[in-house]
């Protein structure tokens, strides 16, 4: 058997559904948040009040379809708690750094990277619309910047700040931000309350 087939194995993927596990594997786009999605609205109607854990290894993508899986994991009862196993990045830290206070977490050599939306490709037309174009992403810029200020507890001018340019962080630059609350993994595990500035 290929190491494919067996990764997408139905039986691991019913063994993690019973754990209440579920994985950001890769990019935020519409495939994923239609399969996060389901997910967290599933677990939550088969108990609602235990906690899902969201794992998350990803490059970012789409803010709709980040956006989209951030207002479900907001809006479902269980907790969502989050952990980054080697990336988070662009909307893939957005997810992490908004799961359940206290219990947001990366491993030893995680990568998280912030930064404002990018637009993608080339954008044609009347020069009206390029404004409106222009104006909507200033406003999704200004969202992502408030969520993040919200649930680093950083100032927003900070925030705008970081997001200005590609900011990375380590495990541990990541927890003194805020963004996570511990990190985990080899019998290590620091928490926020030794590590803030």
């Amino acid at each position: 058997m290929e190491a494919t087939q067996i990764y997408s194995s139905p039986q691991i993927e019913s063994v993690y559904l019973e754990q209440r596990k579920v994985f950001l594997w890769g990019e935020v786009n519409d495939n994923s948040a239609r399969y996060l999605i389901d997910r967290f609205l599933y677990l939550e109607a088969v108990d609602p009040t235990r906690p899902i854990s969201l794992y998350i290894h990803s490059p970012g993508g789409s803010t709709y379809a980040g956006l989209a899986i951030l207002d479900v994991m907001n809006s479902v009862r269980p907790p969502v708690y989050t952990t980054c196993l080697g990336m988070a990045m662009s909307f893939g830290a957005v997810l992490l750094l908004c799961g359940d206070k206290g219990n947001r977490s990366a491993y030893p050599h995680s990568k998280i990277l912030i930064h404002q939306p990018h637009v993608m490709g080339e954008f044609k037309g009347p020069a009206e619309d390029i404004r409106i174009f222009a104006e909507s992403v200033k406003r999704e810029k200004d969202l992502l910047n408030e969520i993040m200020a919200n649930a680093t507890g950083q100032p927003l001018d900070r925030i705008v700040q970081d997001t200005d340019r590609d900011s990375w962080f380590s495990a541990k630059e990541a927890l003194k931000y805020g963004m996570i609350d511990k990190i985990l993994g080899a019998g290590i595990e620091e928490n926020e309350s030794s590590n803030r500035f």
